[in-house]
């Protein structure tokens, strides 16, 4: 008989690779960047020695001047931006790790409400959407059910379910939070 990793855990391999490539990408400096795999996979914090000037580029620097440090990066594992879940991103995952490519990413400025996309030529702002809000409060959710074009996100850590659609809450719900699954 061949046993197999717990449910909970096969997840775990795919995503402890990713983090590794994203470290190594950052390992240049590793105070650039904060990324915690326990609180998201799709979004990462400036780190303490974040911004290396001489790293940016010229339109980072004009809306670094403009707005300043953003509070967080949102990773782009799809060309629309659309928040990804740990089981989604198996084969981004091996992707990212075997070309060693950081991939793109958005500024977010919550206090602002503006999600900046750069391009070659130019940069975008975007009004944040719902889902990424929800991420940048409370994290990656601890379970994810996906109903046709509805997806149920739920946040055990602190009681919290909601109901999304295209990246807008259309319902949402309270329950009593349940310690065990508090994240760091």
């Amino acid at each position: 008989m061949i046993q197999t990793a717990p449910k909970r855990t096969r997840w775990m391999a795919p995503v402890v690779g990713l983090t590794l490539a994203l470290f190594a990408l950052t390992a240049c400096d590793k105070d650039e960047y904060e990324i915690n795999q326990d609180w998201s996979i799709n979004v990462f914090k400036p780190g303490p020695k974040w911004p290396i000037m001489k790293n940016m580029k010229p339109l980072e620097k004009e809306v670094f001047g403009r707005f300043g440090k953003p509070d967080a990066f949102h990773v782009l594992w799809s060309p629309d931006g659309t928040i990804k879940s740990r089981s989604e991103l198996d084969d981004r995952g091996k992707e990212v790790q075997k070309a060693k490519t950081l991939p793109p990413y958005t500024w977010v400025y919550a206090g602002l409400g503006k999600e900046i996309y750069f391009s070659p030529t130019t940069y975008t702002e975007k009004p944040i959407r719902d889902d990424l809000r929800l991420i940048m409060k409370y994290g990656d959710p601890e379970d994810v059910k996906d109903q046709g074009n509805i997806k149920q996100w739920t946040f055990y850590s602190v009681g919290k379910m909601y109901k999304i659609s295209n990246g807008k809450i259309i319902d949402e719900k309270d329950f009593p939070a349940m310690g065990r699954f508090t994240k760091m």
